[in-house]
């Protein structure tokens, strides 16, 4: 194991390469941008608030030891490092920290160019923090109202938060932490001072100023793209929206395209991870009950249960009209009963129109935005008959796929893990860990029932 560690601070498009490309002309040097085994596996468990050590234990320090090698000092500048630089502190070992800074509009707009939206895309919801993260510095309640830009630039405010959270954290066990930014290490005098700050060994003259300056990922001239025309006012009503924790009044830049519905005789074939989801939720429910489907998109559950001829009377509900006019063609019409509506804002007396049920099923639906977890939760309660089942699938913290389903859609909101599905729900529930071999974990199902008295 090397004698020391320096990882860096910052949010990426900072010349992170770069400092990497310098840092392994210095003497006794061992140093590498984004070496595996990678941070950005561990991003999403480490947002929602899980303990990490066992990824430095079991992976990152045996990976690092491998790649020093002999080198007495080891550097490291991938920026999903701050995301588990708290975990490393707590396993009593101290590193020190480089933060790179650079102005956040150009950072924003570089990933934005990208198209690396925060939240909203694979890269995003793989590399960084999302306004509705339990670990978020500044959580936005209703983040899914703001641009893809404006999650970019919320990202920069959120992480320089961060940074400078740790920084002082590093700096309160003895560890050194220089301050810097793009402009100053792409200069001579700036990196030699960054050098010189961590006490590393200059570096050979010659080898140095052949290289300095020469950035490694320079910007393609098809990324250019005009930045918007209103940033300043989308800048500003995203700092707002951090003070407060929710989006100003009357700004809706939300960026959203509604998937064409499925053809009307659409059903789940087997083999794929949907099916094997299906099967689970139709062997949770009861043979004739009376159903509601709630965000029932178009009608998987129902055209399924039909054909596996359960004798099951269904009522799906979904509050896109696309989806429930296409449900009321072909031979889906037959397959259930088509509301249109959205649950969370249906009266009470259209409620008691809908009746009551054996068997609520939420098919990937929580993530959304269900308003008040607890209200949606009662409104379950009052249409389900004495000892009914509630039954939910949600894309599961734990596994690649269903945290890509995360960032598959601008409308996910919310991750939920087991300790929080419980908490919401005041109880034990059934739970099963849906998981395909070559994949691994792509959703977690679990079983509510209504409790008595209710």
């Amino acid at each position: 194991m090397p004698e020391r560690l320096i990882f860096c601070l910052t949010t990426g498009r900072t010349g992170t390469a770069y400092l990497a490309k310098m840092m392994s002309l210095l003497p006794g040097v061992s140093a590498h941008h984004e070496p595996a085994p990678p941070f950005e596996d561990w991003t999403r468990r480490a947002m929602v608030g899980k303990p990490c050590d066992a990824f430095w234990r079991e992976s990152k320090l045996p990976g690092i030891a491998q790649l020093a090698g002999d080198a007495p000092v080891y550097v490291e500048t991938n920026h999903v490092f701050k995301y588990l630089a708290e975990s490393l502190l707590d396993l009593g070992q101290t590193a020190d920290v480089i933060v790179l800074r650079r102005p956040s509009r150009k950072i924003a707009l570089s990933y934005w160019r990208r198209g690396h939206y925060p939240a909203r895309t694979q890269v995003g919801l793989r590399y960084f923090s999302a306004p509705y993260d339990a670990r978020a510095m500044l959580p936005v309640f209703d983040w899914q109202r703001l641009s893809n830009y404006q999650l970019c630039y919320w990202y920069c405010l959120d992480t320089w938060a961060r940074v400078g959270q740790l920084a002082s954290l590093y700096r309160d066990v003895g560890a050194r932490v220089f301050d810097t930014s793009l402009t100053e290490i792409t200069t001579e005098s700036g990196f030699l001072t960054c050098v010189k700050a961590l006490g590393l060994p200059e570096p050979d003259r010659a080898a140095f100023q052949a290289q300095c300056g020469q950035m490694v990922n320079s910007l393609r001239s098809w990324l250019n793209k005009p930045s918007p025309e209103d940033i300043d006012a989308q800048e500003t009503e995203v700092e707002e929206a951090c003070q407060t924790g929710r989006v100003p009044p009357l700004v809706d830049r939300a960026e959203e395209v509604l998937a064409p519905p499925m053809p009307s005789n659409h059903r789940l074939q087997p083999g794929g991870s949907e099916y094997e989801r299906y099967l689970w939720v139709r062997d949770q429910i009861p043979q004739g009950a009376r159903v509601l489907d709630i965000g029932c998109n178009c009608g998987q559950l129902e055209a399924n249960l039909y054909h596996d001829q359960w004798g099951c009377e269904v009522v799906g509900l979904d509050r896109y009209e696309p989806f429930i006019q296409n449900c009321q063609t072909g031979r889906k019409a037959n397959y259930a009963t088509w509301v249109l509506g959205d649950f969370t804002e249906m009266s009470d007396l259209d409620l008691e129109q809908l009746g009551t049920f054996d068997v609520v099923t939420a098919l990937e639906v929580i993530e959304h935005n269900i308003g008040d977890p607890d209200q949606f939760l009662a409104r379950v309660w009052r249409v389900l008959k004495p000892g009914g089942l509630f039954i939910v699938t949600t894309p599961h913290p734990d596994g690649f796929l269903g945290r890509a389903h995360m960032a598959d859609h601008p409308r996910h909101v919310r991750m939920w893990n087991w300790e929080s599905m419980e908490c919401w729900a005041g109880q034990p529930v059934a739970r099963i860990d849906l998981c395909r071999e070559k994949e691994g974990l792509y959703s977690m199902g679990a079983v509510f029932r209504r409790p008595e008295g209710l």
